[in-house]
């Protein structure tokens, strides 16, 4: 299989990611056993802003930018430190690292890994090592084709089967087809259509996490009249008057007065005028209604609603 130009330009993704952990942590060891401490990289972080004030001819850092570089560093451990140990070793350092360039969900994912690394602590350690046999160009993303790969050399042996995962035998992947199962797993991953799957979803997957479809109702509550009479009042044509509910879980969210859910196109509003897809979530349907609880509804109620400023549309 021949690498694509994109993959050969981010093939040294993760030998760059590694080379800055080594180069970070130049009192914590060599090697794998390698680690860093936060003083280390506050440390190493300074030394960076130092040479970059003298090299612009600048003055050298105050005592106030040193805290503010040890306050982030401090907040970047706390996310980083999966084993509260006070210090990260590589495999942390390329969990953040690739996370972050994945732009997933790393609080759904970590809050599932956490929870493994009590029970098993090389977890991750396992599930790098089973995604790098997988990233054969080291860029932190796997296409359809090393998705194959892996299941053609029986090294991937799970299977999506609803909200499960079922594990193939050797005999159904003796007889299976290499591509059919990678398409499945893809479509089971993929959580923004781009059909690979970057490390984030990929860890999401294999921890726990389903994706849901996520749709937004919109409903026209002057029935196409404002498209007509809007150019009158406004001098500008509207095509609609607008309520909008978000439909997860099998169920739509609202805001009218107070906080509410309901069957999807059974509200007191009617059918919607449209539904737009809006993408996936790997929230679960009992994080999504703490959120609504903890953090929505001290916002959205009675008392707080405001047809311009504080609508169902911002909610």
């Amino acid at each position: 299989m021949e690498p694509t130009v994109e993959a050969v330009g981010q093939a040294a993704l993760l030998e760059n990611i590694r080379a800055d952990f080594y180069e970070c942590c130049n009192e914590g060891g060599h090697g794998e056993n390698a680690w860093l401490t936060a003083q280390g990289l506050a440390r190493h972080w300074a030394r960076l802003a130092e040479e970059e004030q003298r090299r612009l001819g600048r003055h050298r850092l105050t005592a106030h930018e040193k805290q503010a570089i040890a306050l982030r560093v401090v907040q970047l451990m706390q996310e980083m430190d999966l084993k509260s140990s006070d210090r990260i070793g590589m495999q942390e350092w390329i969990h953040y690292m690739l996370l972050l360039r994945a732009g997933c969900a790393a609080k759904q994912v970590n809050s599932l890994l956490d929870r493994a690394l009590r029970y098993n602590g090389n977890i991750l350690q396992d599930l790098q090592g089973m995604f790098e046999a997988a990233d054969v160009t080291g860029s932190g993303v796997l296409t359809f084709q090393e998705i194959v790969s892996m299941y053609s050399q029986k090294l991937w042996f799970f299977r999506p089967s609803g909200d499960s995962t079922q594990h193939l035998t050797d005999d159904e992947l003796n007889q299976g087809n290499p591509e059919e199962f990678a398409r499945e797993i893809v479509q089971a991953m993929d959580l923004d259509g781009d059909e690979r799957i970057s490390y984030g979803e990929f860890m999401a997957y294999i921890l726990g996490r389903r994706k849901r479809e996520v749709r937004l109702h919109m409903y026209d509550l002057s029935q196409g009249s404002a498209e007509k009479v809007s150019p009158w009042l406004f001098g500008e044509k509207l095509q609609g008057i607008w309520h909008t509910g978000t439909v997860v879980f099998g169920k739509e969210y609202h805001y009218s007065r107070d906080a509410v859910h309901g069957d999807p196109g059974e509200t007191s509003f009617g059918q919607p005028t449209r539904s737009i897809l809006l993408g996936y979530t790997l929230w679960r349907k009992d994080e999504l209604h703490q959120f609504i609880s903890r953090e929505l509804k001290p916002l959205y109620h009675r008392d707080t609603y405001d047809i311009v400023c504080n609508n169902c549309n911002h909610f």
